[in-house]
């Protein structure tokens, strides 16, 4: 067999040991990630496996604090000593207020991850900014250094979890609503409102917060998997989309791996989504559905496989397009992932004739018809599903479809001649799927298949 020439890509963080509350160059390394690598915030909560009071989170969330409270520290005092006003009441009170409201409440609500990123950038902006800026400037100069400052911290905040889309329209919104707040309430107070400065504000919290011209450039000195790959630019870098090309016609598999590390650990969306829609439609059609499954078998980013068949960032589904074999697989998929089996039905019905197209079709229809019966009656009244024939492109998924025409065997059964033994065989048929077989399904229809199971388990239950 001819040995791949894709490189396999590897972006995540490198470090193999706990951060240290007592090593400094572990809180140069944090504050690294939380402004310029928020991805591997999450990365490190996940690959440390800790509850929600485990001591590594605990120690993230004080190194958060002790982070935030330097910073603000240094950077006040450096102010103090270029003449600049400092009122270190309100350097206080900023601090407090984004570290307790983000930290804790935000680290308990929502997660460590989150809590510790928006807490730190949040702290840092509002302990400078009501210190410093507040009592140096006023006006509409105050509403453009509030601005950008809110502009990046939205950014990193938002860079951490967000999908592309959601994150950049949110982000935006956020920060041209800030720079608003700030930048237009000042400047109606000053009497200085103008488009010009209005424009500068706009300008600098898009260009500098968002699409950080800085990461991209540090980025032109790296490869496609160094260490000084940018993470959190919006900007497409150079070449990336030829090489993911190349990649994709030239190792699949191996590029998918490459594919979902890009989409991880950076926000290289763009030169990925673009590398897919220009390769696939070149593959034989025959192949098609094939190499979809492949790109949903564990995609980081779920968007993608939606903005393969949808008229890019378009917010609802709506725009989804099922004109070519490629868009409409890739449609089915996502509709699958998103459990609107009907519309998932109509997208496969456009490649029903390709490989792959009955059986996706069939599968397509009977989670459909399955997710429709809520109560015992239905279900007794459903017909049992044929079986897609091996060799299969879902054999986990057919296992348990199988597993559900039992149950409704059982339930007709139970139904004419009801029997504590029969009971127990539905139950123990829907246990089974959602306690053993659920490790192996496939994830585009594992949550689908999981409700089904759950529903009728719960159903049966209370009813039988």
């Amino acid at each position: 067999m001819k040995e791949s020439t894709v490189p396999t890509i590897n972006l995540a963080p490198k470090l193999r040991r706990d951060l240290s509350l007592w090593n400094p160059f572990d809180y140069l390394l944090l504050l690294y990630w939380l402004f310029y690598f928020p991805q591997a915030v999450r990365w490190y909560v996940e690959t440390r496996d800790g509850g929600d009071n485990h001591p590594v989170q605990l120690r993230l969330r004080i190194q958060g604090l002790l982070l935030t409270v330097i910073i603000v520290l240094i950077i006040c005092s450096i102010a103090a000593n270029l003449g600049l006003s400092v009122n270190w009441g309100d350097v206080l009170s900023g601090v407090v207020w984004g570290v307790v409201w983000f930290v804790v409440v935000w680290g308990v609500v929502s997660g460590v991850v989150w809590g510790v990123v928006s807490g730190v950038a949040l702290g840092v902006a509002l302990g400078v900014l009501w210190g410093v800026a507040l009592g140096a400037m006023s006006g509409v100069l105050w509403g453009v250094v509030s601005g950008v400052l809110w502009g990046v911290v939205s950014g990193v905040v938002l860079g951490v979890d967000s999908g592309v889309v959601s994150g950049v329209v949110s982000g935006v919104v956020l920060s041209v609503a800030s720079s608003v707040g700030s930048g237009v309430l000042s400047g109606v107070l000053s009497g200085v409102l103008s488009g010009v400065w209005w424009g500068v504000v706009w300008g600098v919290v898009l260009i500098f917060a968002f699409f950080r011209p800085d990461n991209w450039l540090i980025g032109l000195l790296a490869g496609p998997q160094g260490r000084l790959f940018p993470r959190i630019t919006l900007l497409p870098l150079p070449g990336l989309t030829s090489t993911l090309q190349q990649w994709l016609q030239q190792d699949w598999e191996t590029a998918i791996n490459n594919l979902n590390q890009y989409l991880r650990y950076s926000r290289q969306f763009i030169p990925v989504l673009a590398a897919v829609n220009r390769v696939l439609p070149q593959f034989p059609e025959a192949e098609i559905i094939y190499r979809v499954s492949r790109l949903a078998e564990n995609p980081s980013d779920w968007q993608l496989l939606k903005y393969a068949s949808a008229k890019p960032f378009s917010w609802s589904d709506s725009q989804i397009r099922l004109d070519t074999p490629a868009r409409a697989a890739a449609a089915g998929f996502w509709y699958l992932h998103q459990q609107d089996t009907e519309k998932a039905e109509t997208a496969f019905a456009v490649v029903r004739s390709l490989a792959y197209g009955e059986e996706m079709y069939s599968l397509a229809q009977t989670l459909h018809r399955f997710s429709q019966a809520a109560t015992p009656d239905s279900i007794a009244s459903l017909e049992v599903a044929p079986i897609a024939a091996e060799p299969s492109l879902r054999p986990q998924t057919w296992q348990a479809i199988s597993s559900l025409n039992r149950v409704i065997a059982e339930i007709a059964l139970a139904q004419r001649s009801y029997s504590q033994e029969t009971r127990d065989r539905i139950i123990g048929e829907l246990s089974d799927i959602i306690d053993r077989q659920a490790a192996n399904l496939p994830l585009a229809e594992k949550a689908l298949i999981l409700s089904i199971a759950q529903k009728w388990k719960t159903c049966c239950s209370s009813s039988l």
